[in-house]
């Protein structure tokens, strides 16, 4: 099966899909990761494996400057605290107890080890926890909390992992850790700032939707990169830029620019972020595939996902029912 044949599927299969599932009012997110289960099992279907690099330097900057760009400015203010609870400490604990359950159920697996798989596993995904939430009837200033934690715990959770991974080749202290976060944090935070400020005044010089949203397809890729050159965090500086680029667009460029922008920027997400939980789906086979492969049992391995999804959510309640309690 060619690549366009599967891109051109793959297409009609989101569409289909989240047609339906607002019919049904069910979740899309989770309607196409079923779907993608479904036909991982076709016969036929291809094995589709993508490297974590293209997702994470060619999906994941997009997908995040888009939900910063559309973000209020002043709920994200409003609610910092609460955001930086869920997307930093929330995460560190996350990464913590699951790191723990994994070295207890895992033989053979070292502490970092563990840790980087319980980093892998702490964010939360903005993109399914807001549409449930919405589903559910949840508060605005709740949902909007939601929004901002996934703008900003894959970035803790990606700087979390790269420790974790440097600890297995070598020692690595608790406090190289920490420095290691904060400088992450405040290089992230002045790149993105600045390529934030620079290309609202390119795109306000410009004066034509077309060029505007042109270079603005480059934006979320011209804040990673040197982030990531300088060894901070890529993500973080895509979520500063978009939130700079949130506030102060509306006092610099035009409002048809950024009615076109927004037009073609939501389809260019919704496509990538429909794509990603069909793939979650399709990966299934594979998966289960390498299990068998290596002589394991599917059941230990569900059980062992079950578990690790069950410690974090109950890792969550703990955290966010007195955090909620608080603000109300």
């Amino acid at each position: 099966m060619s690549l366009t044949l599967i891109a051109i599927l793959g297409v009609l299969s989101i569409v289909v899909v989240t047609a339906f599932s607002k019919r049904l009012g069910l979740a899309a997110p989770l309607a196409l990761v079923v779907v993608g289960i479904g036909l991982s099992y076709l016969p036929g279907t291809p094995d589709i494996e993508l490297e974590p690099e293209l997702i994470l330097a060619g999906v994941l900057p997009p997908l995040l400057y888009s939900a910063a760009v559309d973000m209020p400015g002043q709920d994200f203010r409003r609610n910092l605290k609460a955001i930086s609870g869920l997307a930093v400490v929330l995460v560190v604990l996350t990464t913590l107890g699951a790191g723990a359950l994994f070295h207890q159920v895992l033989p053979g697996i070292e502490w970092p080890a563990a840790f980087a798989l319980g980093a892998v596993i702490s964010p939360t995904d903005a993109v399914a926890a807001t549409s449930i939430g919405k589903k559910l009837g949840l508060p605005p200033r709740v949902v909007t909390m939601l929004e901002g934690e996934g703008l900003v715990n894959d970035a803790s959770s990606l700087v979390l992992l790269r420790s974790a991974v440097a600890a297995i080749a070598s020692s690595v202290s608790i406090w190289s850790v920490a420095g290691n976060f904060v400088r992450s944090v405040v290089i992230a935070v002045v790149v993105g700032a600045v390529v934030g400020m620079v290309m609202v005044r390119v795109r306000a010089a410009l004066r034509d939707p077309m060029l505007s949203t042109a270079i603005s397809f480059a934006v979320p890729f011209i804040s990673f990169l040197p982030a990531e050159e300088l060894h901070a965090s890529g993500v973080l500086a895509v979520v500063v830029t978009g939130l700079v680029i949130g506030r102060e667009g509306p006092r610099r460029i035009a409002a048809r620019d950024r009615w076109v922008e927004s037009m073609n920027w939501r389809t260019i997400a919704f496509l990538m972020e429909s794509g990603i939980f069909l793939l979650m789906g399709l990966s299934l086979k594979p998966l289960t595939d390498s299990v068998q492969d290596d002589g394991r049992s599917i059941g230990h391995a569900i059980a062992i996902g079950v578990l690790a999804a069950v410690a974090v959510v109950l890792l969550r309640l703990l955290f966010v029912v007195p955090l909620v309690a608080m603000i109300r």
